[in-house]
């Protein structure tokens, strides 16, 4: 590798990191006063967020209990189809 090479990706990565952060800066240096109240609207996608990711680690842990048991030579299925991970990542 060369040092042109490391040069480049760095600034690449510097300048990713800038623009993904930039909206965060800007949010948390606006005054309080700018900043609107949380309405009904928030507190749903609140808890549409919150039930999805209950859901997904929920499935992720019903999908290691089922990899841990396979590896026991408990089962000899090749593919979990059964409870959410069935529905969550592969459904049928």
């Amino acid at each position: 590798m060369t040092f042109t090479f490391v040069t480049e990706v760095i600034l690449l990565t510097a300048t990713w990191i800038a623009l993904v952060g930039l909206p965060v800066w800007l949010v948390n240096t606006s005054p309080a006063r700018l900043s609107a109240t949380l309405g009904m609207r928030d507190y749903v996608a609140l808890s549409i967020y919150i039930s999805g990711l209950v859901f997904e680690t929920y499935a992720d842990y019903q999908k290691f209990v089922w990899r841990k048991a396979k590896d026991l030579k408990q089962h000899n299925e090749s593919f979990i189809s059964s409870g959410l991970w069935s529905i969550s990542r592969h459904p049928k």
